[in-house]
């Protein structure tokens, strides 16, 4: 059986569904992708291309491979999206963009964290396949700050104060973009993530009718969304320097 990427191979879904996600950083997103995908709901995308320097944690061609901006300026003809976020691009290349298309046409749900918009994505494949948005994030900001940096100290890498507070304020921009997604899983608890989004794929793509408590429609809900951007409005600077300040110098640095 063919397998993306070390995945189980995903399940045929009675509509296969194009689910689109983005997560602030912090929320967890990447953590359920890789385990809707082993639980062969669905398959992940094929690895995106980024001009940052891989983790640690990140190999090769897993989830990304690093390219230079010389080098997507020589093949721009060959990007398919492209998306940019704390001075890095980030997006898919024409082939990659077939295997979603084929993945689809096989009946395979495709899973795919991105910072393009749904819009994008509706014109890049004509509407050939339903497309269904999710946007994941915890309830204030400072979840995701405390993750960043225990994160950072669980993998031995380095993360300066400031690097943290761009990241915090670009959670803080990028909350805005929640009321263009179908859903918002709030990932303050772990442990709700996944049944909540694997609810969501089975409804979608599986003709479901058991609906998680926990799903939230952003559209039906614009008091709890209005609340969600409200949290987020607060100037992280001064949590970020309380928080790195707990950690020893050698996560932080």
């Amino acid at each position: 059986m063919e397998r993306l990427r070390g995945n189980v191979e995903a399940e045929k879904a009675i509509k296969p569904t194009l689910f689109i996600c983005f997560g602030l950083s912090g929320a967890g997103l990447t953590s359920v992708i890789n385990e809707l995908c082993d639980s062969g709901l669905a398959k992940s995308a094929p690895s995106q291309f980024v001009t940052r320097r891989l983790r640690p944690s990140e190999k090769f061609g897993d989830q990304y491979y690093p390219v230079t901006n010389e080098i997507l300026a020589k093949v721009s003809r060959q990007i398919a999206l492209q998306s940019e976020y704390y001075g890095f691009k980030y997006g898919f290349f024409h082939p990659a963009l077939k295997r979603i298309e084929r993945a689809l046409d096989s009946g395979r749900n495709v899973i795919i964290d991105s910072g393009n918009s749904v819009s994008d994505w509706r014109e890049l494949i004509n509407n050939q396949f339903p497309i269904i948005s999710i946007f994941f994030s915890p309830q204030n900001p400072f979840i995701c700050i405390d993750r960043i940096v225990l994160r950072t100290q669980r993998l031995g890498q380095a993360l300066s104060i400031e690097d943290l507070i761009t990241r915090a304020i670009g959670n803080s921009q990028n909350i805005a973009k929640i009321g263009n997604y179908d859903y918002w899983v709030d990932t303050t608890e772990f442990v709700n993530i996944f049944p909540v989004t694997k609810s969501i794929i089975k409804i979608h793509s599986f003709d479901s009718i058991n609906k998680h408590p926990k799903i939230t429609v952003v559209k039906e809900n614009p008091d709890k969304i209005s609340e969600l951007i409200k949290s987020f409005s607060i100037d992280p600077q001064q949590y970020c320097v309380q928080v790195a300040s707990k950690f020893q110098p050698k996560f932080l640095d």
